[in-house]
């Protein structure tokens, strides 16, 4: 039984995440549906509107050296957690402290290379290990939401993200979002001054009475929140022709999530 419980003694001092084997296998197809259409060549791929790479099941970024961004850098956290657990890293992959590539045109045209088809395949055979990073992450990052709060504003959103993380189906719901968008903490995940992540979702959600209205809500109030990100996004750029896209995933948090298609 899936159990993701709110430690509030120290005040939201932890988390506890417990997933058994079939839960984990159900989150692990559930991301890399979402992020990769369950597609082993969508497992490394550089976004023709993105400055890094994105890689695994979860779309870990990884920047070029001397290069960061806005968004977290997730790849070699996934990297220095595989090598905590005895997972063995590709000769060339050990060596490397930044991406090997230092553009997307260079990463394109090295597409077919022996590096490129082992770095595949070995984010093929661990899948495994991305999805148990992606839930430790979790474990380690929805305090992070909490202390983003004033003190006024915290009892309601511990409330609303108790009560989410409480519904079926909800913890897969909250990680998969978190993968996707982020907890929505930090300053440069912003787009004039709005962010898009979890916190948001919490904030824009109203009160809700029943148990089986809850997720709904939560689907509701991630779809306001990603209309929003399109709204305030520079002219010309992507968001407008994803948003159906976004939409439809965060839809499927209604679903059994592994029936869903």
């Amino acid at each position: 039984m899936l159990c993701l419980c709110l430690m509030t003694e120290p005040l939201w001092a932890a988390f506890k995440v417990e997933l058994d084997d079939d839960e984990m296998a159900c989150l692990q197809k559930i991301i890399y549906l979402n992020e990769c259409s369950s597609n082993p060549e969508k497992l490394v791929i550089w976004p023709a509107d993105e400055d890094f790479a994105s890689l695994g099941i979860g779309h870990a970024i990884w920047y070029p050296r001397g290069r960061r961004g806005p968004f977290r850098e997730t790849f070699p956290e996934l990297l220095l957690f595989m090598k905590r657990h005895g997972q063995t890293l590709p000769e060339w992959l050990e060596k490397c402290e930044d991406l090997p590539w230092d553009d997307r045109d260079s990463f394109l045209r090295d597409s077919q290379s022996e590096r490129m088809k082992s770095l595949r395949d070995f984010l093929l055979a661990t899948r495994d290990l991305q999805t148990q990073f992606i839930v430790e992450r979790v474990r380690k990052t929805l305090p992070d939401i909490l202390s983003a709060v004033s003190d006024e504003e915290r009892p309601l959103i511990e409330a609303k993200l108790g009560r989410v993380l409480g519904a079926p189906y909800g913890p897969l719901a909250v990680i998969d979002y978190i993968n996707f968008k982020g907890e929505g903490v930090l300053e440069t995940e912003r787009s004039q001054g709005e962010g898009w992540g979890l916190l948001q979702v919490l904030r824009a959600m109203g009160e809700t009475k029943e148990e089986d209205e809850i997720l709904p809500e939560f689907v509701r109030a991630a779809k306001a929140v990603l209309d929003r990100r399109v709204e305030i996004s520079p002219p010309g750029s992507k968001e407008t022709d994803r948003i159906g896209g976004w939409k439809f995933r965060v839809q499927r948090y209604l679903m059994p999530p592994c029936e869903a298609k």
